[in-house]
């Protein structure tokens, strides 16, 4: 199985998930699973929480095979907070990024799959 690092800070809520999941992609192991809030910057928090959810998976950044970054809409300085952090994984672990819109991670992440789900933040 192949594993990811997900990172979301676009809003208040700041989420991390570290996963492993089988090629093609389908089922997925949720190893663990951290979410915050922040009403400011989520800087001071999203390094500690990373570093704590390796030692609990026992994993280091190069067992990575890829890493996901959530890039809003939302606020640009959250965005940018787990872009760099994902971006510095990746850079040196030589692993690729993928990013995700927010919104549409949190309209999937609802029990009601098979009605009409329409996601908004506050702007």
């Amino acid at each position: 199985m192949k594993k990811a690092l997900l990172l979301e800070t676009s809003s208040a809520l700041g989420g991390l998930a570290l996963v492993k999941y089988k090629m093609p992609l389908g089922a997925a192991e949720n190893l663990t699973f951290r979410e915050w809030r922040r009403e400011n910057s989520h800087s001071e928090v999203v390094t500690p929480y990373t570093r704590q959810a390796l030692e609990k998976a026992q994993w280091k950044i190069s067992d990575i095979d890829c890493f996901a970054v959530g890039v809003g809409p939302g606020s640009f300085t959250g965005i940018r907070v787990a872009l760099n952090m994902i971006r510095t994984f990746a850079y040196s672990a030589d692993k690729p990024v993928f990013c995700f819109n927010s919104l549409r991670a949190l309209a999937l992440s609802t029990s009601h799959q098979d009605l009409p789900i329409l996601a908004l933040t506050n702007a």
